[in-house]
């Protein structure tokens, strides 16, 4: 009997071993999973910090490209400035040409068959006119001085 009660608290001693053993199997696969899933969320946490930087830099290359557009724009404008300069410089140039023309004509009379009196007028007359011709001429000179 003492044989049996030895072999039964052996066999009760063996089956709580083998469930302590089975209860620590459990533990470890629980802490693997644990490690799986920690292991998934630093993986998600990369994938979304890889994320974040490609947005980033999509916003970089949006940036540069309003960027350069803008440099476009700007250099669109500065060349339409220079066209229009340029416009009025030829203009100022016909303004000029006709002043010119027009001072002639009056140096020279108003008609061409007048020649004769201009031959015949005084000489602080003819003096006064080429003085008025090139202060006209130097007023020009300097507007043009100012616009470059």
């Amino acid at each position: 009997m003492a044989v049996a009660a030895l072999e039964a608290e052996q066999a009760v001693a063996a089956e709580i071993l083998l469930l302590l053993l089975l209860l620590l199997l459990l533990l470890l696969l629980l802490l693997l999973l644990l490690l799986l899933l920690l292991l998934q969320l630093l993986l998600l946490l990369l994938l979304l910090l890889l994320l974040l930087l490609l947005l980033l830099l999509l916003l970089l290359l949006l940036l540069l490209l309003l960027l350069l557009l803008l440099l476009l724009l700007l250099l669109l404008l500065l060349l339409l400035l220079l066209l229009l300069l340029l416009l009025l410089l030829l203009l100022l140039l016909l303004l000029l040409l006709l002043l010119l023309l027009l001072l002639l004509l009056q140096l020279l009379g108003k008609l061409p068959y007048v020649h004769l009196r201009f031959l015949k007028m005084k000489m602080y007359s003819n003096i006064c006119k080429v003085k008025f011709l090139v202060l006209c001429l130097h007023s020009f000179q300097r507007m043009f001085k100012q616009l470059m």
